[in-house]
């Protein structure tokens, strides 16, 4: 084991190997962007966002991000945190949460079809955002709900969302990471 402060080189391979994102993650930051995390940027195909699940990170999206390939540019959603504690999400309810990933969202692509996922809870989230995109004019091209939350969690969602959900938690998915545009 290295002494604290010691870059080892297994480290330093880490770092080169996920160089791009890293910067992608700054550059995001440097651009004002509180939410968005870039997990492979680069490619010409339509921007994937996936929403956090419910513990509120997105690391789990790596092998996602991967797995769609260079072409298709995979942007991770996770929550802005609260400023006085930074503990908490800053958020009164899954709409108001979901104004902001959509604000952030069409800073990266003004102009839809948008494809838009989420895991767990974050498939509720999804659907949300899904709903503000559509209510504001705009093109939704997929939305995906990666193993998406029960019912319980419903409440908080206005009731045309929570029949949709209920209409496509019933369905059954496709387990590929190929993604079809409309």
């Amino acid at each position: 084991r290295a002494p604290k402060g010691v870059m080892t080189a297994e480290i330093a391979a880490r770092i080169q190997e996920n160089k791009p994102a890293i910067i992608a993650f700054f550059r995001a930051a440097d651009a004002g962007l509180e939410s968005l995390v870039p997990m492979q940027p680069h490619g010409d195909a339509r921007p994937f966002f996936c929403v956090h699940g419910g513990a509120g990170h997105i690391f789990h999206y790596r092998q996602l991000a991967e797995a769609l390939g260079e072409g298709r540019p995979f942007y991770g959603l996770q929550p802005k945190m609260d400023a006085q504690d930074g503990t908490r999400a800053a958020y009164v309810d899954v709409p108001e949460m979901a104004r902001h990933f959509v604000n952030e969202i069409i800073t990266v692509q003004p102009e839809g079809p948008y494809l838009v996922g989420g895991f767990c809870f974050g498939g509720v989230i999804a659907l949300e955002i899904a709903q503000q995109l559509k209510q504001s004019g705009r093109e939704v091209g997929m939305l995906v709900g990666i193993d998406p939350t029960d019912m319980i969690n419903l409440p908080a969602i206005q009731p045309p969302a929570a029949a949709q959900f209920r209409h496509a938690e019933g369905e059954q998915a496709a387990a590929s990471p190929t993604i079809r545009e409309r």
